[in-house]
This record gives C-alpha cells, structure tokens and sequence, in this order.
C-alpha cells in the first residue's frame, strides 16, 4: 500500500522530477505486447485501460479515485502469475498485466520487467523498470544493472543515458557499468563506438568535475544518427514531431540548453524536435526544427525553421544557421553534403492576403524560387557564406 501512497502524492503534487530522466522519450510510446485481452472472469467495469500502464500520471490517477477496491482480485491474479513463471513466462505476463490494470502496485512492475527480460522484450522491460523506479523499494546493485541492460539493449538511445544518469544515484558504480557492458547481448546490440561514447558519458555523471561533457552527450542521443548527403525540401520542413516535456526546466542540467535558441534567446520557447547528426568536418553537426506556430494551424500556415548547428567536442556551439524554413512569404529547402558544403535553394509564396499566422482562410497563390545560398564549414567550424 506504502506504493500506492507514493503515487498518489506524486498525482497531487507533480511527479515529473522524479521521473525525469528514466521516462525521456519512453513513457507514451507502449508496445504491442502491452495489451490486455478482457476474459470473461475479467468484467470488472474499474481497470486502468492496458495502453496507460505505463503512464505515471494516468496509474496515480487511478489509484486515487479506485484506492484497494480490486486488490483482492489483482493479488490472485498475481499468485497465478508466480505459480506459470517457470513453465509458462508468455502466459505469466498476461496475468501480471491483467493484475496491474485492477490495482497497479509499482512494486508489482519489477516482476513484469524480469519476465520481460527473459523473453528479450527490452523496450517494455525498460518501461516497466521505469514504473518500478516509482516504487519505495530501492532496488539493489544487481537490479539497477538489469535496469541500465533493459535500456541499453532498447532501440532508444535517449533512454539508455537517461537511466545511465540515474545509476550512480540508485547504487551502480562506473566500475558496475564497466562490466555490464562486457555482457555478449550488449557487444552484439552496441557498436564498439556506441559503448566508448557511453562509458564515457557514465564517467563525466560519476565525476566531481563539470557535468556539461556528460549533459552534451545526453542532448546527442536524442537525434538520429546519419550518414551525409542530408536533402529536405522546403515542403517538408513542417514535418514537425511535436513534444511532450516530462520534466521541470532547470536551466544547470537541462541538455536543450546547448540549442541556440536557449544559449541566444532564454526566454524563446519554440517547439523542438530533435532531427540528425552527422559529422561535419571535422566537428560533430546537428539539425533541428522549431516551431512557432499559431495553435492548430493549418499546414500552409505553419512558421518552422530547421536550424544547423556545430559544436566543439566538449558541445561549446560554435556557429549555426538557420537553413531550412517555412513561414509567411519564405520557403528555404536544403541539402547538407559529404564536403561539409550546405546548399540552400529559397523561393517567396505570394499570398492572396497580407500572411498572418492566425488568417486561416487565407491561401497561397504562386510561389516562385528566388536564390541558391552556399555555405561552408571552415577549420575553426564556423558556417560562411562564399
């Protein structure tokens, strides 16, 4: 019951910071093999719905309003569960999960995420560990390493530094980690570039010394990794992920603070969305998009750019450009080549009415290309023009 308490003083008073670095980017994106099927010994009209088991806020809510009216028939589900592990894992998750939607203990999510395990379903393991992190067990050496391998042999990278940050904090060592990383599962997962850069990132968490190496590492993992030629038309610079955040700003560990805007602007708070990185040169290159649309703006109405950045290899921005927009009369495609050259092809819509973001009536009568923009990445990383 203490877990149940737990969640729901996180529901009334905000459970964002705890969940700040083990939720990034994992909570709202639940696995097929998270659903339930309703049996007819199941036809309780209270239960959590199986696609919010993983959603912190969704099981505190629930706990509040419901409290122990299923534990009773959530405990014996959990007893079948234990009695058809051994003999049966595939049929022991389906009653573990069938017990968590009738009274979602967290502690009860540790048991799903070792069964999880067994059958190599990393993804929601690491969703599952994460939920059991809610709980007011802590849980021991050997755990917190099952936890950081859920989240390394995941097919987030995000995911593994966020909990990689935690595990100094929850009682594993940069040496644990070290041989963690040893394991077969994890050489065959990772390239051996993928565990230099992480032992690399747990070393910078574990140190006494400035934390912005490991926070720049944090802030790499959430872009895709690619190879150069890059090309996006200026029709597709409004293909905008838009985010959730699941944490409090806090302007010393926050890793969006290496995007120029929050360097430049600090109190500019577009929407983000992490795109590419590349390497440039000489130097390591990233791309996103921000966002300052009006709310539910139509497609031709929406004012996005996709901003170019350099950085040092301690993640000091070195120079940037925005490269690609969308907005009012300017449309700007790019194409980012192997020779760290950026072309730039701009072309002006004429519009029937004076373009305001809000005019949703308004509409797009002609557009016609304009210029061809180069830009080069010099030796010192700097983007100049010809």
């Amino acid at each position: 019951m203490a877990d149940l308490k737990i969640l729901q003083k996180l529901h009334n008073n905000g459970f964002y910071w705890l969940i700040a670095t083990v939720f990034f980017c994992s909570c709202n994106k639940v696995q097929k093999d998270a659903s339930v099927a309703v049996d007819s010994t199941y036809e309780l009209s209270a239960r959590l719905r199986p696609s919010n088991l993983y959603k912190a806020d969704s099981v505190a809510a629930f706990i509040r309003s419901l409290g122990t009216q299923n534990q009773e028939k959530a405990i014996a589900y959990m007893e079948k569960s234990k009695a058809l592990r051994d003999q049966n894992p595939e049929e022991a998750i389906y009653q573990i999960k069938k017990a968590l939607t009738l009274y979602p203990e967290t502690s009860w999510y540790k048991s799903l995420a070792e069964l999880l395990m067994e059958l190599n379903q990393y993804n929601e393991a690491h969703q599952a560990y994460s939920m059991y992190l809610l709980s007011e067990e802590k849980p021991g050496k050997e755990e917190m390493l099952s936890i950081i391998k859920a989240a390394m042999l995941g097919d987030r990278v995000d995911a593994r530094y966020a909990i990689g940050k935690r595990a100094q904090e929850l009682g594993a060592t940069a040496e644990d980690i070290k041989q963690l990383v040893k394991d077969p599962e994890i050489q065959h997962k990772l390239t051996p570039d993928d565990i230099t850069d992480f032992l690399r990132f747990i070393e910078a968490v574990n140190s006494e010394a400035d934390t912005s190496v490991a926070n720049y590492a944090m802030f790499l993992s959430a872009f895709k990794e690619i190879e150069l030629p890059l090309q996006v038309n200026a029709t597709d610079i409004t293909k905008h992920t838009y985010s959730e955040e699941y944490f409090d700003y806090d302007p010393s560990k926050d890793y969006s603070n290496f995007l120029y805007e929050r360097l430049e602007q600090v109190n500019y708070y577009p929407d983000f969305d992490y795109k590419y990185t590349f390497r440039m040169g000489n130097y390591r290159a990233v791309v996103y998009s921000a966002d300052t649309s009006a709310p539910a703006s139509l497609r031709q109405n929406r004012c996005i750019i996709h901003r170019l950045c350099v950085y040092s290899s301690q993640g000091e921005l070195l120079s940037s450009y925005p490269i690609g927009i969308h907005a009012g009369e300017q449309l700007v495609g790019y194409e980012i080549l192997p020779n760290a050259t950026v072309r730039m092809l701009a072309a002006r819509r004429v519009w029937k009415n004076p373009f305001t973001k809000n005019d949703m009536a308004n509409e797009v009568l002609q557009v016609i290309p304009t210029d061809t923009l180069l830009l080069s990445l010099d030796e010192d990383g700097l983007l100049k023009t010809p």
